[in-house]
Order: C-alpha cells, then sequence, then structure tokens
C-alpha cells in the first residue's frame, strides 16, 4: 500500500493546522506528565485541571470529523483555545512551566517541592516548555483564522 501525501488526502489548510496544534498539545501534555505538579488523573490519582484538558482530543476528533459544519469546527476550536489560554494565564504560567525543569522541583503551593519525573534540573527544558507552550497558543490561532476562513468561504469539501 503506498503512503498519500498530503496532496493526495486533499485536507484543507486548516486541517494541517489542527494536526500541528493537536501535536504541539499532545507534547505539552507529555511535559505535563513529566513535571509532575501539573499532571492528573489517569497518570496520578488525583483529578485535576490537566484531567480536564484531556477532554481535548475527543473535541479535536468531532473537529476532524465535521468538515460539513464550518461553523461548528469554529466554536469548537475557539472554545478550546480560550480553555488552554486560560489555564495559561491563570493555573500554569510560563514562569511555572520553566521553573519546575530549571530547577528540578515545583515552585507551586499545591506541591512546592515535587521532583519532575525525570529528577532533573534543565534550563533548556524549562525553555523548551514555555516555547511548546506559545507554539500551541501560536497554533490555535493560525488554526482557528483558517477555519474562520473556510466557514465564511463556505470551503468544506
Amino acid at each position: 500500500m503506498e503512503l498519500k501525501r498530503y496532496q493526495d488526502l486533499k485536507l484543507l489548510r486548516s486541517e494541517v493546522l489542527l494536526a500541528v496544534t493537536l501535536t504541539c498539545g499532545f507534547l505539552h501534555h507529555i511535559d505535563h506528565i513529566l513535571r509532575a505538579d501539573r499532571s492528573g488523573w489517569p497518570f496520578i490519582s488525583e483529578v485535576t485541571p490537566f484531567t480536564f484538558s484531556l477532554l481535548v482530543y475527543p473535541l479535536f476528533i468531532s473537529v476532524f470529523l465535521t468538515r460539513s459544519y464550518p461553523w461548528y469546527r469554529v466554536v469548537a476550536i475557539t472554545f478550546a483555545y480560550i480553555a488552554t489560554q486560560m489555564g495559561h494565564i491563570f493555573i500554569e504560567t510560563p514562569v511555572d512551566q520553566y521553573s519546575t525543569w530549571a530547577h528540578g522541583v515545583s515552585n507551586v503551593s499545591y506541591s512546592f517541592g515535587k521532583a519532575n519525573l525525570l529528577g532533573i534540573s534543565s534550563p533548556a527544558m524549562g525553555i523548551y516548555a514555555v516555547v511548546l507552550s506559545l507554539l500551541l497558543s501560536v497554533a490555535f490561532i493560525l488554526a482557528l483564522f483558517e477555519l474562520i476562513r473556510d466557514a465564511r468561504l463556505g470551503t468544506d469539501k
């Protein structure tokens, strides 16, 4: 069986950007798990905001499956983007993302001193975590703009 290229799959630009966003989100969730202070069920016993953030995956699946409902896609990704931004503004700031890796332990009050799962202190990993979070935000915005464009132009085929 021959692998199909992007052009053969007839993906819309918005769908490619959604895939990039989903990839950034998945890597960001792995970062959450490894930092340990921002993880949650099913990786630890506690239900946390992280647990609810995993609902983004069924939401993305629904967006990929509803090309013929372009305004649904816009609303769904807008919701996911706003939820992500609120989490990164009020719950998990870039300083928190950086600090847990740079110092090797958490600086947030409810898990102060908790070590990351790799047991390392790495400013480079802290920078990676922050850059990944910023890339996730940028990818969300780009995908959202393309989804709005698709909806306005009626690009659903």
